[in-house]
């Protein structure tokens, strides 16, 4: 007959604690990334949508004012028509895409669904939100003065640079917000103990 070793059971139960222990570290970054795709997915869908171009098109007339109005004060002399920016050396119309709308939407996801006190992700939101709107509006004047200044160039602006130049400002922004926010949590709870 076959003898059974006595520590098998103990080797069993530990393998399944450091399972159990390895699961809990992390679930909350798996419940995170989980929620973040399913979230963003039905953000997709949604500004894909026919019925959204209603709430894009008030967006678009916004940056298109608040860059003309810029342009202007530079001495460029353009007018703003919905979201078409026109001078007498050019013109460029904001299309979808150019409304900054993605970034601000992942953003926000990732933010709202951050484990963390609320108080933090009102303030993550408001300058994040902010910070992109800025920017957008810098890519827009910036897009539109290579336009007039070296039209060779605003492919190049449009497509590589400032696409590149969103993807880090938003993870940027947002790794920013989540240490302050962490470091502003973990202040919060040192004093109370």
């Amino acid at each position: 007959m076959a003898k059974k070793k006595k520590g098998s059971k103990k080797n069993t139960k530990a393998s399944k604690s450091v399972q159990t222990s390895e699961w809990n570290e992390r679930k909350p970054v798996l419940i995170f990334a989980g929620s973040f795709l399913l979230i963003c997915l039905g953000f997709y869908l949604i500004t894909n949508m026919v019925w959204f171009s209603s709430f894009r098109a008030p967006i678009l007339s916004v940056y298109s004012g608040v860059s003309a109005f810029l342009l202007n004060i530079l001495g460029y002399g353009v007018t703003a028509t919905g979201e078409l920016l026109s001078s007498n050396a050019f013109s460029v119309s904001i299309e979808e895409g150019c409304d900054a709308i993605a970034p601000a939407i992942l953003y926000a996801v990732s933010v709202s669904i951050f484990p963390i006190a609320w108080q933090a992700r009102w303030k993550g939101l408001l300058f994040g939100l902010l910070a992109i709107f800025i920017l957008n509006i810098i890519r827009i004047v910036t897009l539109f003065l290579t336009g007039i200044h070296v039209p060779s160039l605003f492919d190049f602006m449009h497509v590589d640079f400032w696409q590149a130049i969103f993807i880090v400002f938003t993870v940027g922004i947002w790794i920013y917000w989540m240490r302050w926010a962490s470091n502003i949590t973990q202040s919060a709870i040192t004093k109370a103990s």
